[in-house]
């Protein structure tokens, strides 16, 4: 869809009657009973109206204004909590984004800050996004199409860096391969602000930020419904913090967990705890690697191998999923199949560690259904187990 035909489209007072009145029904018999019977191109209007059952959840804003977006554009863009939550972070007079996209971000932060300059290269994103602020009428947002890396200059409280992680057709989660190259710019950022955000993939690795940035201020691990969305980095050019701190927030659940330890700790196995109960931290506290440290305190040992804690105890933890343990047994189909018999267990959730199996596979070999409150951990590390759990929280 090009930006002139999707603007033309959202300016139709038909179209966006159509939208409204056609939203939830099937979009294949819409496009064959109004073809060539509308005033408006109905091609693109059903392509953006499927991306706008998306943003319901997603940004519901956008489906509520109907505002211009493309599927590209929409895949890369922060989720509308996410951008929210930035906004309780970053706040100040002016802030400048390099690389504004489809505008998500600063839609948001506009409200934290007086002013907001936005630089966005691509032509056809930048006509998109300054539809959406003249719609939303949010005169603190300036829109510039170029380079965002030529108007980076003194006078910002804040600049915003979302760089492109796609180069080509592959991600990338390697600086240097980035879009703007943040090592590149991080002399002309020093001398143009005091404070920069920089929004990285949820892929990237945590220690790599610490080994890189000097001047880092703290980490946000983003996370939304228990599946991590963005790394952001700030960094503070105004002095070398020596206190780092690394935040935790899941910004659907209410999560949250700051860490401001400099040594890690770390929970080792224990062959003497009772393994009654298995608890799981979530994704945010696996991948920030503070598991061990979130635990700590709590009567728990560690498996050996994964992030899986053993304890005598029922703990009920906010950020962690418990375990009841019914059983340890082999990785054998054989003796699995009669275990389950014998618990009168024929569905159940299926978790695969260690191993290139899927969990359909496996319910093949059990011949169980999937889902329920029943779990089956098949792990292979030094040893092949597995453990058979019921739900508690």
């Amino acid at each position: 869809m090009q930006s002139k035909d999707i603007i033309e489209v959202l300016e139709s007072d038909d179209a966006k009657t159509f939208i409204m009145n056609h939203i939830n029904e099937d979009f294949t018999r819409l496009s064959l009973k109004f073809s060539g019977k509308t005033s408006f191109n109905i091609t693109v209007c059903l392509q953006l109206m499927t991306l706008y059952i998306k943003a319901k959840i997603k940004i519901p804003l956008f489906s509520e204004q109907l505002l211009a977006l493309d599927k590209r554009s929409f895949e890369q863009s922060s989720s509308q909590r996410i951008a929210k939550f930035k906004a309780t972070v970053l706040k100040g007079n002016s802030l400048l984004d390099i690389t504004g996209g489809l505008g998500v971000d600063s839609i948001f932060l506009s409200q934290a800050f007086q002013k907001i300059d936005v630089i966005e290269r691509n032509q056809q994103l930048h006509e998109l996004a300054l539809f959406n602020i003249r719609k939303l009428e949010l005169n603190n947002i300036n829109r510039f199409c170029g380079d965002g890396s030529s108007y980076i200059k003194p006078g910002y409280d804040w600049i915003y860096i979302d760089p492109d992680r796609r180069k080509g057709s592959s991600r990338s989660v390697v600086l240097e391969n980035l879009e703007p190259n943040i090592l590149e710019l991080l002399p002309q950022l020093k001398t143009a602000t005091n404070q920069v955000y920089i929004k990285l993939s949820p892929l990237f690795d945590i220690d790599e930020v610490w080994r890189i940035f000097d001047q880092l201020n703290t980490v946000y691990i983003l996370a939304e419904k228990g599946e991590i969305k963005e790394v952001g980095v700030c960094l503070d050019f105004r002095n070398n913090a020596t206190n780092k701190s690394l935040v935790l927030v899941d910004v659907a659940s209410g999560f949250n967990y700051t860490s401001n330890a400099q040594k890690r700790v770390n929970i080792e196995f224990d062959s003497n705890v009772e393994n009654r109960y298995l608890l799981i931290p979530n994704a945010l506290l696996i991948k920030s690697r503070l598991s061990d440290e979130y635990l700590t305190g709590y009567s728990v040992t560690k498996h050996n191998s994964f992030h899986y804690y053993f304890s005598p105890e029922k703990l009920m933890i906010e950020g962690v999923r418990t375990f009841e343990i019914l059983g340890h047994f082999s990785i054998s189909a054989k003796e699995l199949v009669n275990e389950l018999k014998k618990l009168k267990i024929e569905k159940l959730n299926i978790v695969v560690k260690g191993l290139s199996d899927q969990p359909e596979l496996w319910h093949k070999k059990l011949k169980t259904l999937d889902g329920g409150e029943y779990y089956l951990f098949i792990l292979k590390s030094k040893k092949k187990e597995s453990i058979l759990c019921k739900l508690i929280s």
